[in-house]
């Protein structure tokens, strides 16, 4: 899949505010906005998930809009996401990359904790709120990958129940 430029990271930002996004360029509006909460609460309500981040634009970053966790302690993980030192991500490089080039639209790590810091640019991060599983999902609609975490480790994923909280 031929990376796109991508203009929802300023439609986030401008959702979050409270503006308009009519004149952005983008598809992006409230309604996308209220979706992607619901979906992310759905998927990490009904599979036992910690939490949820939301990366758009080019390279994909964290944005400041739509983000989920189950305990307050993962939104730490949420905001620590949003570093743009430690979450930006061209295709192909890291889960988030690779998940928004892979043919799928999918890529996991089973337990981030055993990887090398090169490897997970927010594994410190990680270790410090719990975080071990996570799954980067593409989703065409938003022109985002959707990063989903969990404090255990995971070797399977419901990928397609998590996607279905998006329909």
């Amino acid at each position: 899949m031929q990376f796109k430029k991508i203009r929802t990271h300023l439609s986030f930002i401008a959702l979050a505010a409270g503006l308009s996004v009519g004149s952005i360029g983008t598809s992006a509006h409230a309604a996308d906005s209220a979706a992607l909460e619901k979906g992310m609460k759905c998927a990490v309500e009904k599979y036992g998930l910690a939490g949820s981040n939301v990366f758009t634009g080019e390279p994909l970053t964290a944005t400041k809009g739509p983000s989920f966790a189950s305990k307050p302690e993962f939104s730490g993980y949420n905001e620590g996401s949003r570093d743009p030192k430690l979450a930006s991500f061209p295709p192909g490089v890291g889960l988030i990359g690779r998940a928004w080039s892979s043919e799928t639209g999918t890529d996991f790590s089973k337990n981030v904790q055993e990887l090398p810091g090169d490897k997970f640019l927010r594994l410190e991060l990680a270790k410090k709120f719990g975080v071990r599983g996570t799954l980067g999902v593409r989703f065409d609609q938003y022109s985002a990958v959707i990063e989903f975490y969990s404090d255990e480790a995971k070797s399977e994923w419901d990928v397609a129940g998590i996607k279905a909280c998006f329909e």
